[in-house]
């Protein structure tokens, strides 16, 4: 049954036992999130549990919405634009859905400001050993995950095993693919791209001034180049998900820096 605007306008709505408006919208097997823009922004909280939603999204500017509930549905993916449409949400309830590595949880990045209890709880993601610590890596100012408060030596654990928490900003470039650059015809002992012909002579041709200085300095990265692609490795160590990651992209940009300079 899709989210109408007559369903939404029928729902029940009541004061909830924590003195929260509340509009109830369970158990109506709704694919999609849809329409919600009929309750007008009247209630702090939006019961969308035991439905069929896959994706969080399309949600409109709810700046009185604090509360969102939706325990079992089909969720395998969060919108990475909820912070602007949900400014105020403090409470997210996701118990039993389809999450399931850690990278789906990152666009809870945007929700950081104001997100405080979470409950991931019967998610696949869930049974991972370093789940924990990193949603606490994720969002430094939870204070309840899964029920249970969050403590400071979780904190530090997660500042150790993923480092500083990313940023909004990180995410966003770690995202964006850097770009590729073809030459159109490959330095002295640099391989052919995929489908690009080329003579013989042309590949091994060297002119005779060309020296080994000459030649390195052909080899660098232009600095368009170069600061596109430290910007990409540094995007990738915020975002990365364990020490070794971390540890290995810090060596590809200790070498990057050191060939091209």
């Amino acid at each position: 049954m899709r989210l109408t605007a007559e369903l939404v306008a029928a729902a029940p709505v009541y004061m909830n036992p924590i003195k929260l408006r509340e509009i109830n919208l369970r158990g109506f097997k709704i694919p999609a999130i849809e329409n919600l823009g009929v309750t007008q922004d009247e209630f702090e909280v939006i019961d969308l549990s035991d439905n069929d939603i896959t994706k969080i999204e399309n949600i409109p500017l709810l700046n009185r919405l604090s509360m969102l509930l939706l325990s079992n549905n089909r969720i395998s993916k969060i919108g990475m634009e909820l912070h602007r449409n949900m400014p105020n949400l403090e409470t997210l309830i996701l118990c039993n859905n389809r999450l399931s590595s850690l990278s789906d949880l990152d666009p809870l990045i945007f929700l950081s400001s104001s997100l405080r209890t979470l409950s991931l709880m019967h998610n696949p993601i869930a049974r991972r050993a370093d789940y924990r610590s990193y949603v606490i890596h994720l969002l430094p100012k939870l204070a309840v995950l899964d029920f249970q408060k969050v403590k400071p030596k979780e904190r530090d654990a997660a500042v150790l095993a993923f480092g500083p928490p990313p940023t909004p900003e990180s995410l966003l470039a770690a995202s964006t693919p850097a770009p590729v650059v073809t030459p159109e015809k490959p330095l002295p002992g640099q391989a052919v791209p995929h489908g690009q012909a080329i003579s013989l002579s042309t590949a091994y041709a060297q002119p005779a001034s060309f020296t080994g200085e000459e030649e390195k300095k052909q080899q660098r990265m232009s600095q368009a180049e170069l600061d596109a692609e430290k910007k990409r490795l540094v995007a990738l160590i915020q975002a990365a998900t364990n020490l070794e990651e971390v540890n290995k992209l810090q060596k590809q940009l200790e070498t990057l820096i050191a060939n091209n300079a």
